[in-house]
C-alpha cells in the first residue's frame, strides 16, 4: 500500500509539471505525460533490461510461473498461491504447476515420516509408496 500511495504522490508531481502538457489517462501505470503506456512497453522494457543484465532469454510473464513455482517449491499452500495467481479456483493452479504439487507432497510426506519412530527395515517404505502414485 505504501509502495502504491508513493507511486500517486510520484504521479501527482509529474502531473503539475507537465501543465497543460500532460494527459491524465487515470491509470496507476502511465508514461511521465500521463499517457496509457502502450501494452507491450513493460515487457520490451524488461526484454531490455534482461539483455543488458545478460540474464538468460526469458519473457516478462515467465515472472508470473516463476513466482508461482517459488512459492509451491517453499511449501506454500496450494490455495494460497492460487488466490495470489489470481485462479479462478485452486485446481486451475493443480493443473498448470502439478509437478510442483507432486513435489511438495513428496516433501510433506517425508517430513512426517521423519518424526515417527521407525525401525531400520521400514525406513524409506512410505517414501517409495507415495513416489510410486
Amino acid at each position: 500500500m505504501a509502495a502504491l500511495l508513493a507511486w500517486q504522490f510520484q504521479q501527482g508531481e509529474e502531473r503539475l509539471a507537465g501543465g497543460e502538457a500532460h494527459r491524465d489517462s487515470g491509470r496507476v501505470f502511465a508514461y511521465e505525460d500521463g499517457r496509457q503506456l502502450w501494452p507491450g512497453y513493460p515487457s520490451k522494457l524488461f526484454e531490455l533490461m534482461v539483455t543488458k543484465l545478460g540474464l538468460p532469454s526469458m519473457r516478462f510473464h515467465d515472472l508470473r510461473h516463476l513466482h508461482a513455482s517459488l512459492m509451491l517449491a517453499s511449501g506454500q499452500d496450494l490455495a494460497i498461491v492460487s488466490k495470489t495467481m489470481g485462479h479462478s479456483n485452486s485446481q486451475i493452479t493443480r493443473d498448470l504447476y502439478a509437478h510442483m504439487v507432486g513435489d511438495a507432497a513428496r516433501n510433506a510426506a517425508e517430513a512426517a515420516s521423519s518424526l515417527l519412530p521407525v525401525s531400520k527395515k521400514s525406513q524409506g517404505v512410505l517414501t517409495s509408496v507415495i513416489t510410486e502414485q
